[in-house]
């Protein structure tokens, strides 16, 4: 019963480009923040250096910006790749870089530095996974309402 549940939840929709976003998109997440805490609570081994906080000219890089970089190489990856053949690796840029971004969503909109660990980026987060699963597992009944609600809307004078 297990294996036919994870087959019918994951493996069934594993090559589904919405699937692949939302993957990548959680588990960029998961890594980025298990980092953060790490840096914060000083728990990072030396030889991950690579993983400590970046400066340059004294100004703190945060990784929305990688996440800003990836969504756009994505962007144009997906509007010059006419063959359509590297669109799984899209998919996976997107996944990361939305999570990058989203992870500090509420470092975006107050410009406060303490508002990394505030509840906005959790918030952001969730509701940014809340939207991914209806892609992924609600698509049939989104265009059907979808449908319904154009088909409702051609009949309401405005």
């Amino acid at each position: 019963m297990l294996a036919e549940l994870i087959d019918k939840i994951i493996l069934s929709k594993r090559k589904e480009i919405p699937f692949i976003v939302f993957f990548a998109f959680l588990v960029t997440f998961a890594i980025s923040r298990s980092v953060a805490y790490s840096i914060y609570y000083d728990v990072v081994p030396d030889f991950l250096f690579f993983v400590r906080t970046i400066y340059i000219r004294g100004i703190h890089i945060h990784h929305f910006n990688f996440g800003i970089i990836l969504i756009a190489v994505a962007g144009f990856i997906s509007l010059t790749d006419t063959i359509r053949k590297h669109v799984r690796g899209v998919a996976i840029l997107y996944g990361v870089g939305l999570a990058l971004i989203m992870d500090e969503f509420g470092l975006l909109v107050t410009l406060n530095q303490d508002a990394y660990w505030g509840r906005r980026s959790y918030d952001a987060i969730i509701i940014t996974s809340v939207i991914l699963l209806n892609i992924v597992y609600f698509r049939g009944f989104w265009k059907i309402m979808g449908a319904k609600i154009k088909k409702l809307g051609t009949k309401i004078i405005f």
